[in-house]
């Protein structure tokens, strides 16, 4: 069953596998993080490399939801595809150039999303058929100072089934919980 792990799992691997990230844990090479959404524009500063990119998944969020009478945990997911671009002194082809790199990695991201969804990928469960199926929205950032940072941030939803059952619930007591 899918659960938080399998998320950030998920996106670590197509950080690790994608041709322009090649994401490792060797000092360096880190690309993806984990964090809050207070904290990941901050992390663009002082984490990417010149020439780098950095992606950020936002903790995300979740809500419990019926799906085809079934119980469904449907993830709010928003992340991150940040690139160096050139100091302000810097050519405006350079920063375009940039943006437009966040911008196919990101969609590059909800391209493999959608044929993992139709290739029947667990996280899933053919939720995600098609990029209006995952509500997907996306935003272009910047930030201007020594260097300009440029990212793409993507907004999407996908929901996978839950098993919401009282067996085994160890507190259970056949409805004699005192009510005050």
């Amino acid at each position: 069953m899918a659960n938080i792990e399998s998320v950030i799992e998920y996106f670590r691997h197509q950080c690790e596998t994608h041709p322009d990230l090649l994401h490792s844990e060797t000092p360096g090479q880190r690309v993806f993080e984990v964090s809050k959404w207070e904290e990941a524009w901050g992390d663009f500063r002082t984490d990417i490399r010149e020439k780098g990119y950095a992606v950020r998944l936002v903790m995300p969020e979740f809500t419990l939801d019926n799906l085809d009478g079934c119980a469904a945990r449907q993830y709010d997911v928003l992340f991150f595809v940040g690139k160096y671009a050139k100091p302000r002194t810097g050519a405006k082809a350079d920063y375009y150039d940039a943006l437009a790199d966040c911008e196919r990695v990101a969609l590059d991201f909800v391209s493999k999303m959608v044929a993992d969804s139709r290739a029947g990928h667990p996280l899933f469960n053919h939720t995600g058929e098609t990029v209006a199926d995952m509500n997907v929205k996306g935003e272009f950032i910047h930030q201007f100072g020594d260097g300009s940072y440029v990212a793409v941030m993507m907004s999407l939803t996908f929901a996978n089934i839950v098993h919401v059952t009282t067996a085994g619930v160890a507190w259970t007591d056949g409805g004699l919980t005192p009510n005050p």
